[in-house]
């Protein structure tokens, strides 16, 4: 499964991505990485990132138009529609009150 452009965390992984290669990065002390380093950063950068695509799932789940991960059940990951559009309208509410108190520009 791909992650839903619609969510934007590609740039969010982006910049997790930058600020996780920058620490490893101070971190060595020879001009040569060392030979585990693609694993210790993609390691980092999984536990940092992978919210993103399991969170995302169970909603695209909810449309017919996903395709599902090998091995796995839409019907079985998804958010009942109902709950989703719900949960989207409290979203949109809380934004439009945060925005009327001068909390949002």
């Amino acid at each position: 499964m791909q992650s839903n452009p619609a969510y934007g965390f590609g740039a969010t992984k982006a910049c997790v991505g930058a600020v996780t290669l920058a620490g490893l990065l101070a971190k060595v002390r020879s001009t040569e990485l060392p030979p585990i380093f693609a694993i210790l950063f993609f390691r980092k950068q999984h536990m940092r990132t992978n919210w993103t695509w399991d969170g995302s799932k169970a909603a695209d789940y909810a449309f017919d138009a996903t395709e599902p991960c090998e091995g796995e059940k839409k019907e079985d990951n998804a958010l009942p529609m109902g709950m989703l559009l719900s949960w989207f309208r409290i979203c949109e509410r809380v934004g439009q009150l945060l925005y009327a108190q001068g909390h949002l520009s």
